[in-house]
Order: structure tokens, then C-alpha cells, then sequence
């Protein structure tokens, strides 16, 4: 990883801007990230020293997170395409709720779990689920589901 951050660190500022954060996703997902992606990747990763840009230490879960979330991307944008009614291109609460009761086999979804999906997802802090915040609550979604499984299967319920 220290040889692929001094690759794109090219200011050798200690740090990868927006700009060579794009460069970097556009080498790894063969086209250059859409500035919504970038920013996602960015808030999504920027954490273990948040200065807005991509430290060596957190280099690894950008390029995880990255890979992951082209992988679905596809997949994401047909969600989209299919429960964003209001044509935002974001899915709101209500539309999330419909994606989510559409994850869980067609069962309804309870508004509190929809409400923490969303808390998990919302990285841009709007109220909505973009595309690639949208990948954040599928991935919370199915992690809560497999939770409860657990919980139900030590509690015999």
C-alpha cells in the first residue's frame, strides 16, 4: 500500500487530495469516479485522521470501499431506478422503506428499522440515499438482518 499512496501522493504532501484520490478509484475501477462517488469514498474513509483527503493509514478502506461499491454499482443504479418515484435520484424515507421491504422478501419493514438504515447510510447528511450511500444501506440492512437471525435463534423466538 505505502508504494500505490507515493504513487498518487505526487505533491508528496503526506496525503491524497480529492484529486488524486479520483486518480487513484479511476486506476482501480477503470473510469474516473463521479464527483458524488469521490466524495462518498471520501467521507466514508476519512476517518482515521479526518483532514479531507486520504492518509496512508486509511488508503486500505478507500480502496476496499471502492471496489465493493463499483462492484454493485449496476445493481444499485436499477434500485435506484426502480423506487426513486419521486425522481430525485436519491431515495427518500418512504422510497427507502419500499427498497427495503423489497430486500426483506416483500415483508414490511417497521419504520424504526427504516429510521437506523438511513442513520447508517446517510453519510452526506441530506435525509436521502444516493447511489453510492445506497450501497451503505443495503450492507447495514443485511448486517441488522443476519443480527436479529442470531438474536432470534439464541432466544428461541
Amino acid at each position: 500500500n505505502a508504494a500505490i499512496f507515493r504513487k498518487y501522493d505526487t505533491n508528496r504532501s503526506g496525503k491524497l487530495e480529492p484529486d488524486q484520490v479520483g486518480h487513484l478509484l479511476a486506476s482501480i475501477g477503470g473510469e474516473e469516479p463521479s464527483e458524488e462517488e469521490l466524495n462518498y469514498i471520501l467521507m466514508l474513509c476519512d476517518d482515521k485522521n479526518p483532514n479531507g483527503a486520504i492518509d496512508l493509514s486509511e488508503l486500505q478502506h478507500a480502496m476496499q470501499a471502492w471496489k465493493t461499491y463499483i462492484a454493485q454499482r449496476d445493481e444499485l443504479q436499477a434500485a435506484l431506478d426502480k423506487f426513486d418515484v419521486s425522481g430525485s435520484g436519491k431515495l427518500e424515507q418512504d422510497e427507502l422503506k419500499a427498497y427495503l421491504t423489497h430486500l426483506n422478501g416483500g415483508r414490511e419493514v417497521p419504520d424504526a428499522e427504516v429510521d437506523w438504515v438511513m442513520s447508517q447510510a446517510n453519510i452526506f447528511g441530506d435525509g436521502a440515499c444516493s447511489k453510492p450511500e445506497l450501497a451503505m444501506a443495503t450492507a447495514a440492512w443485511y448486517t441488522h438482518v443476519e443480527k436479529k437471525q442470531v438474536n432470534c435463534a439464541c432466544t428461541m423466538c
